[in-house]
């Protein structure tokens, strides 16, 4: 149980699993950065083609719609670590990614005639 006086995550005792908390946010932080790569090719790829009204959209709704939410909400848990709050970036950039892919399958085919 956690108590006041306890700053020990109630969550990760031993070395063994805060090894594997490590290696979960490393990771995650890979992942990320796959994942963000291509979302940035896409919005690169968008402003190109004229399309820069979607990708400031996009982007409000992963800031202030995803992450924000989201950080703001797992940093009132209890025993939040820096893995939890990390969540918030990773949603936000597959957000950005999912929306541009949708985007894209709905008028992505009429992009390449226009330019």
């Amino acid at each position: 149980m956690h108590t006041k006086g306890n700053t020990e995550n109630p969550f990760v005792s031993g070395p063994i699993l805060r090894q594997l908390l490590r290696f979960m946010v490393l990771v995650i932080l890979a992942l990320d950065c796959l994942v963000g790569c291509t979302a940035l090719t896409m919005i690169g790829y968008f402003n190109g083609s004229g399309h820069s009204t979607f990708v400031m959209i996009q982007g409000l709704i992963g800031a202030f719609l995803v992450r924000i939410p989201i950080v703001l909400l797992l940093s009132r848990w209890q025993g939040v670590t820096l893995f939890h709050i990390g969540l918030g970036g990773a949603m936000a950039t597959v957000t950005t990614l999912v929306l541009s892919i949708i985007f894209y399958l709905v008028k992505g085919r009429h992009i390449g005639n226009s330019v």
